[in-house]
């Protein structure tokens, strides 16, 4: 659900890059790196340790965005944040 919401932000952001110019791309860089570091946790079976696993991976990713001059304005920054609030609003 998150990954979606954020792609289809990302998408509109792609589709309009007269007005946003690179930042749908780097969404979209942000939504595929949160998605590959999600994957690889997929052997975990246990949901809680899933999560704890994913919201620790995501951390991580928001760390490397943190210091990113290819991030400069933040948005890959926000759009991992978004994930993350999203993973911990829907974690029981």
């Amino acid at each position: 659900m998150a990954l979606a919401r954020q792609r289809a932000g990302a998408a509109q952001k792609l589709a309009n890059a007269a007005h946003w110019g690179e930042v749908g791309v780097i969404e979209l860089s942000a939504i595929q790196q949160a998605e590959a570091a999600i994957d690889t946790l997929s052997h975990l079976g246990e949901p809680q340790a899933f999560v704890a696993a994913a919201h620790q991976a995501l951390t991580t990713l928001a760390e490397q965005f943190r210091h990113d001059d290819g991030d400069a304005d933040g948005y890959g920054l926000g759009t991992v944040h978004a994930i993350v609030r999203t993973l911990e609003d829907e974690t029981p």
